[in-house]
């Protein structure tokens, strides 16, 4: 079972409302457990490439079975890791990308991106608190 659309467009209001209190602009996005795009959005003033940028962070986490932060901290320990890493097109190992569970299974995950990388980072954390 996969994030349901509308816990997907749940998880990207709740990111645009925490980046617009944090006075920042900000693109989400939620991908199911296959990496497909289930709900998207960006905000006023937004470059494009941002919306992009977060669909990666969130096909990172899908692929790697972790938040894009978690991962980051994983590599710091392993020289081999990012060798394999930096060489996959299709993801962004930024923070701001994040699993989410429905208990224990990963259905799905969030990307945001368009602030500093800790605010993307903090956005997608709390868009995905219940």
């Amino acid at each position: 079972m996969s994030v349901s659309l509308e816990k997907a467009q749940k998880y990207v209001q709740r990111a645009l409302e925490a980046a617009s209190r944090q006075s920042v602009r900000i693109a989400a996005v939620v991908v199911d457990e296959g990496g497909h795009i289930v709900a998207a959005a960006r905000m006023d003033g937004v470059g494009p490439l941002n919306l992009d940028v977060a669909r990666r962070k969130a096909y990172a986490v899908i692929n790697l079975g972790a938040s894009t932060a978690d991962v980051l901290r994983m590599i710091s320990e392993d020289k081999l890791l990012p060798a394999v890493l930096n060489s996959e097109p299709s993801i962004v190992l930024l923070p701001g990308g994040v699993p989410i569970r429905e208990g224990e299974r990963l259905v799905g995950a969030l990307g945001v991106a368009g602030a500093m990388y800790p605010q993307d980072q903090a956005v997608a954390e709390h868009a995905i608190a219940e």
